[in-house]
């Protein structure tokens, strides 16, 4: 009796184990065939190993450089971000992934991070910048960033000198574990979707609990 009790909790087991390593299998076929196409992926390679997760950053990132290549030729990229009706102005700094698959951030409370991998703006495709909303105790360049209202500019300089202006289409506060996937999607239309923290600070986890995203598009002259 405990012999076929002991196999039936086996053929349970084994049948749980390939049920639950299908949709990892699955995501790994895509990643190979899409390596720029990133939100959901950059939350998965999360429960793998670390040296699996050191290797899958590193190909994935490799993967939106190669395509980020082809698409900054030649393009001027952004070097400061102006946001009036907060009275900010800011510099932008390029960024890559950090190790754990997320988007890299900056120290400090008045840089600007540009993921370096997606559009520049105002080309096609999303261009993504992020800020902190504090710092050690200081105010950040994006605290005020969920007070903006629709219509609001955000003035991009790039490295040649020329300036483009947008304006604010939506502004939308998420719970940080629930943020939805179009928000890092390197395709689409063109716009720039910026990115801070917000809601109540967790003393234990070190982070907010929500996140601001105003997305701007470019104003048509």
């Amino acid at each position: 009796m405990w012999k076929r009790f002991l196999s039936a909790i086996s053929i349970i087991a084994l049948f749980y184990l390939i049920a639950t390593q299908t949709p990892l299998e699955r995501w790994i076929f895509q990643y190979e065939e899409n390596p720029a196409e990133s939100y959901k992926l950059v939350n998965q390679i999360q429960v793998v190993s670390d040296k699996e997760t050191a290797e899958t950053v590193k190909e994935l990132e490799n993967g939106q450089k190669k395509i980020a290549e082809k698409k900054h030729k030649n393009k001027s990229i952004p070097t400061r971000l102006e946001l009036p009706s907060i009275h900010v102005s800011a510099q932008i700094n390029k960024v890559g992934l950090a190790p754990n698959g997320a988007m890299d951030t900056l120290d400090g409370p008045t840089l600007i991070a540009w993921y370096q991998f997606s559009s520049i703006p105002g080309q096609e495709g999303n261009a993504i910048l992020a800020g902190h909303r504090d710092w050690e105790g200081q105010l950040g360049t994006l605290f005020y960033l969920e007070r903006m209202e629709l219509g609001d500019e955000l003035i991009i300089t790039f490295e040649d000198g020329h300036t483009e202006t947008f304006e604010l289409v939506s502004n939308n506060l998420y719970p940080e574990t629930d943020v939805p996937e179009h928000v890092m999607d390197l395709n689409g239309d063109s716009r720039i979707t910026v990115i801070t923290c917000a809601g109540t600070f967790n003393k234990q986890t070190g982070h907010y609990d929500s996140r601001v995203v105003g997305v701007f598009q470019k104003i048509n002259e």
